[in-house]
């Protein structure tokens, strides 16, 4: 079998979801693989993690220069038979062993959700990736069929595995500032973007007039720079009762999770939806969008809603407020939910589709 060659440039700058999902997949597959190899330019965000993967470190250059010139030319002079697995939605064009997984296409479908710079990157890079690779690795069934369709791949060259939530995640009691929360609140945790859906959100939560009866709107995330501005226009009243966290820590979060009466993600698309696991696995009962890949990974153990109506998310959030029953109802659902999927079973998968390319 080749060597096996990791790109963990995801370790170089502070993670969203993709990066994330990649550092899961990086450390198991170190744990049951310890041969592997990975490599990432200078300048590392996860030093600890790094650390624990014996990460390799050369160039000068960063981020895509350093992935696009530095990687494949370091490939070709010192293993030029390596397959190299690229675990965040790119990878180098001139390295011809390349299995990549692509998370999502979303922003084929729906090209208004992102910044212009993101979308030359990814009109430019991706469908060219996904051309050259010897397999290409994506995280559900739906975003597997839009990658065959709308860039005509045959369907065995795309190969699904499935999400999880950290098992470092799980084991968190959230003993930070969020842990002494003594107020009722609803939690929604995304990026800052018009994806997320967070305008009809707010509207749903005007519309209930929570804030009368004291209920909170806790919305944690940051901006990204591949996401356009949203202007939210709300009132110095309003911000005292819907509260913008920004980043938090994954300590923070699952103290979050754990205090919140309800979790909900309104989403307009996605290639998986962890932050709804994430929810579950702390007991907080879920309500979402019956669309794209959150019925599969969500199955009985979520409210669903249409997130293009605020009616619905409205009409969503008073049930599930307004019945203690209910809550606890989807909250032990949501507990089994969560254990239909691991991070151990994902690597396991991925390492035995990379032996088949």
């Amino acid at each position: 079998m080749s060597e096996i060659i990791v790109n963990a440039r995801f370790l170089c700058e502070r993670a969203t979801g993709v990066g994330r999902l990649a550092m899961e997949v990086a450390k198991k597959l170190k744990a049951l693989y310890p041969s592997i190899k990975f490599v990432a330019h200078k300048g590392i965000y996860y030093t600890e993690l790094a650390a624990q993967l014996e990460v390799e470190t050369f160039g000068v250059l960063k981020r895509m220069p350093w992935e696009q010139i530095e990687l494949p030319s370091y490939l070709i002079r010192k293993h030029k038979n390596a397959i190299l697995l690229n675990l965040a939605n790119s990878a180098p064009l001139l390295y011809t062993k390349n299995v990549v997984c692509i998370a999502d296409v979303l922003w084929k479908r729906n090209p208004e959700w992102y910044s212009k710079k993101s979308l030359y990157y990814f009109n430019f890079l991706i469908p060219r990736i996904v051309k050259r690779s010897l397999k290409v690795l994506t995280i559900s069934e739906f975003s597997k069929s839009e990658i065959c369709t709308l860039f005509k791949v045959p369907p065995d060259k795309v190969q699904v595995f499935s999400c999880a939530v950290s098992e470092d995640f799980i084991r968190l009691e959230g003993d930070y500032k969020y842990s002494e929360l003594n107020e009722r609140y609803i939690l929604s945790v995304s990026s800052i973007d018009p994806r997320k859906n967070l305008i009809r959100l707010i509207e749903a939560y005007r519309k209930l007039e929570l804030y009368k009866k004291g209920i909170k709107l806790y919305l944690v995330g940051q901006r990204y720079k591949a996401f356009p501005d949203i202007n939210f226009e709300l009132s110095l009243e309003e911000l005292k009762y819907i509260i913008f966290t920004g980043y938090v820590s994954d300590e923070e979060l699952v103290a979050l999770y754990k205090n919140a009466c309800i979790f909900v993600y309104p989403t307009l698309g996605e290639g998986f939806g962890l932050p709804p696991l994430e929810a579950m696995s702390k007991g907080c009962p879920v309500i979402t969008s019956k669309i794209t890949s959150l019925p599969d990974v969500c199955g009985d153990a979520a409210y669903y809603i249409d997130p293009h109506s605020i009616e619905s998310i409205a009409e969503g959030i008073s049930t599930l407020i307004e019945s203690e029953s209910l809550r606890k109802d989807f909250s032990a659902r949501g507990l089994e939910q969560v254990k239909r999927f691991s991070w151990e079973l994902a690597a396991q998968h991925i390492y035995e589709l990379i032996k088949g390319a």
